[in-house]
């Protein structure tokens, strides 16, 4: 192997495992920020029996878990099919699609005044 194609492939391993640090960092992000607004979810919902926030700290149920799980199941999703959506439609036609549906659950949740609403967000 000729040592410019070593370097071309060490410059993109060490970019692959910026790129995937970058992202285990973004979605320990995205988790903390749920994680902190997840017990005024609970009391507007009244998961857990409902109660003062102070309350709903301490408390665990299934409710709250389901919510913190359905980012992962969310994105589990997203990783097995939108490589196959982007090479069967095209990558353009892909995240258009991901960004409405991104959209209309960011607005059904919004708009949510029950549980399975909420959830189907």
């Amino acid at each position: 192997m000729n040592p410019g194609a070593t370097n071309h492939l060490n410059v993109v391993r060490k970019t692959a495992v910026l790129f995937n640090v970058l992202c285990g960092v973004t979605n320990g992000y995205d988790i903390s920020v749920a994680a902190v607004m997840l017990n005024n979810i609970a009391s507007d919902f009244g998961f857990c029996g409902g109660g003062t926030i102070e309350d709903l700290q301490k408390a665990d149920c299934f409710e709250k878990q389901a919510v913190l799980s359905m980012v992962a199941a969310g994105q589990v999703c997203g990783k097995l099919f939108l490589s196959w959506v982007a090479d069967r439609f095209g990558r353009r036609l892909a995240l258009a699609v991901v960004d409405i549906l991104l959209l209309s659950g960011v607005a059904l949740q919004c708009v949510a005044s029950c549980n399975l609403v909420f959830f189907l967000g």
